[in-house]
């Protein structure tokens, strides 16, 4: 099982900050390496992880992401691919992050 996302980050950051006085130039590529991982993949699966919570929870998605500036097309994929994991309705999906619908319909039973 994977750890959560937070503790990833937290471990990278841990571990970077212990190669920070890496002299040698395989140790900074290293360093370099996994300080992309953890802006790149790891920041990018948690704000998926987020959205895709909020929007099977109900919430609006401007509580979530009051200030995103037209990025959300980018990470639409996965977002959808984590709500159908969860049994969500993905279709619903496109219209709550068009900010068109408020909340999505509950499921119940």
């Amino acid at each position: 099982m994977r750890p959560p996302l937070a503790a990833e980050a937290k471990c990278i950051r841990r571990e970077c900050d212990r190669l920070r006085s890496a002299v040698s130039e395989k140790g900074r590529a290293v360093r370099r390496e996994m300080i992309d991982h953890r802006r790149g993949i790891v920041r990018t699966e948690a704000r998926a992880s987020l959205l895709a919570y909020g929007y099977l929870r109900g919430r609006r998605y401007l509580a979530i992401e009051a200030k995103c500036h037209d990025s959300r097309w980018g990470i639409y994929p996965r977002v959808c691919k984590i709500v159908e994991g969860f049994g969500g309705d993905k279709a619903g999906v496109h219209a709550w992050m068009e900010r068109q619908m408020i909340t999505p319909v509950r499921r119940t039973g």
